[in-house]
């Protein structure tokens, strides 16, 4: 069986690994991450170089392992769709600036989306399996796949993360494009970023927060039947799904769901983080804290009623032109 040992986060959530039961929406168009004293995981003179995406990853995989009080890790396994965008975006503005002349390579050697991996091996001395997915809204997903794949293979400790920044370029840029709340589209969802960081291991523990039964990633046209073949006598009390609203919801989600789970509850988690394409990062912390406390916040259901008892939490996410992804987890 897979576990989840270990859990760390940087992102709008805040106190630690504690379920929120509010909700607080940002005055902006975007919801930035609560940043913790960096210092208290980062030496003070790496801290001055790090570009804020690094000190998010470092500082949540660094909760992870600590929450999970293990020494080593077999593998270390991140997810980003967009990488390290603030040095990507002086990398270009260098390149426009110098006329492609005379260009320094530190932006553009930081700007790669494996930094963020490298960087976390680099600070804990890891010297192990090191891989990054950048694969657009399914980045998380694939990173987790991965650490599935190594956990059967006779890992026994991951480290799965997923990571996304939003800065004031890509703010501008999702704005322009009416994906996010602003002038182009004031209904739009507001954006978002996060590190949200798993430890996986393959041994049973009375600190393990939840059982990683299965994940999967689809691109069938019929989202019903996906979904019953995924589950195939999975039981499901809980559907976390990634939908911005109870519109996006019922636009989305509610078909397949009420045709294949007419009587789990339905709920959603981006309200809490804003819109970013490894936010199933954090849905799965919050699934498996949820599992741990038996607890489901009010603000997260949207229909149906939460067991007294709850033991199975089926994370549901849907991109229309990337597909569909699942992820199942049960109480330990």
């Amino acid at each position: 069986m897979m576990y989840i040992r270990g859990l760390g986060h940087v992102s709008a959530m805040a106190g630690g690994n504690h379920l929120p039961e509010e909700v607080m929406v940002p005055s902006g168009p975007v919801h930035t991450s609560i940043e913790p004293e960096y210092q208290d995981y980062i030496n003070g003179r790496l801290l001055r170089r790090m570009a804020r995406i690094i000190k998010m990853s470092v500082a949540a995989s660094s909760m992870a392992i600590a929450d999970a009080s293990v020494a080593q890790l077999d593998a270390i396994i991140t997810g980003t769709s967009l990488g390290c965008s603030e040095d990507t975006h002086e990398f270009l503005k260098s390149l426009i600036a110098d006329n492609e002349t005379l260009l320094s390579p530190t932006a553009f050697i930081k700007s790669t989306h494996n930094t963020i991996g490298g960087q976390i091996a680099l600070m804990g001395n890891y010297n192990c399996y090191n891989m990054t997915y950048a694969h657009r809204s399914f980045s998380f997903e694939s990173a987790l796949l991965d650490g599935v794949l190594q956990l059967n293979e006779g890992a026994s400790h991951v480290l799965v993360g997923g990571i996304d920044e939003i800065t004031e370029v890509t703010t501008k840029l999702l704005q322009r494009q009416g994906c996010i709340e602003g002038t182009a589209n004031p209904k739009a969802p507001k954006g978002g970023e996060g590190a949200a960081f798993l430890l996986l291991g393959s041994e049973a523990h009375q600190d393990n927060y939840a059982v990683l039964n299965k994940v999967t990633i689809c691109n069938d046209a019929d989202a019903a039947l996906a979904l019953s073949t995924f589950l195939q006598h999975l039981p499901v009390q809980l559907v976390l799904t990634g939908a911005n609203s109870p519109i996006e919801f019922r636009a989305r989600y509610s078909k397949p769901l009420n045709a294949v789970l007419p009587n789990a509850a339905k709920g959603y988690y981006k309200p809490l983080c804003g819109e970013y394409h490894t936010s199933a990062g954090l849905a799965s912390l919050l699934a498996a804290l949820m599992l741990k406390n038996n607890h489901v916040p009010a603000w997260s259901v949207i229909s149906g009623e939460v067991p007294q008892t709850l033991s199975s939490v089926l994370i549901y996410n849907r991109n229309e032109k990337d597909g569909h992804s699942f992820i199942h987890l049960s109480k330990c």
